[in-house]
């Protein structure tokens, strides 16, 4: 067979078009082979620009993304308001509360990928995931929310308005992300 033949499929690759492997005089590679196409099922990315843009926009997980950082702007934006505006402790109760909920959403995002991970994985192998135990695992993590915010307002000086405002940041920059890309799908049609 040439260098410029197909290579046949191995039991290592399931590609029967990869680049042939050039060498120079002294027989090493030039480099890895074309990664153009690597399977058989994986065809070349043909979409224009846009139509990538819009699948890596609509992701879940750079939403998620856009969501927590978005969030983290507006944690930012609130204490240094809370700083310039009202007393230490309205700020604190800002701070505390952004972190919890930063924390929770954070946890949220933790729980739901490693059970979505074992369902997958799970009905891959034909064995039923433990459902019951990431649903369990989620409602300790609430419990827990409970009672970190019901110790902060009985146990603490901290401001509850302060607490409240810093808690609903996760939910405003939900709102948020949302809303610009409600007008991103109006805006392209």
């Amino acid at each position: 067979m040439s260098d410029f033949e197909p290579a046949a499929p191995s039991p290592r690759s399931v590609s029967a078009w990869e680049s042939p492997r050039v060498s120079t005089d002294s027989g090493e590679p030039l480099g890895p082979p074309d990664r153009a196409m690597t399977t058989m099922d994986q065809a070349p990315d043909n979409r224009n620009s846009a139509e990538r843009e819009v699948e890596r926009r609509d992701d879940p997980g750079a939403v998620l993304l856009r969501v927590e950082r978005t969030a983290y702007a507006l944690a930012g934006i609130a204490t240094l308001g809370s700083l310039i505006a009202q007393s230490i402790p309205f700020s604190l109760g800002v701070v505390v509360g952004a972190v919890i909920g930063l924390a929770n959403f954070r946890a949220i995002r933790f729980i739901v990928a490693r059970g979505l991970q074992s369902s997958s994985r799970a009905g891959a192998e034909g064995e039923s995931a433990p459902r019951w135990a990431f649903l369990a695992l989620f409602f300790v993590k609430f419990a827990v929310l409970i009672a970190a915010v019901y110790l902060l307002i009985t146990q603490t000086e901290v401001d509850t308005i302060g607490l409240a405002i810093g808690l609903s940041t996760v939910l405003l920059a939900t709102v948020a992300v949302s809303f610009r890309s409600a007008l991103r799908v109006n805006k392209d049609g």
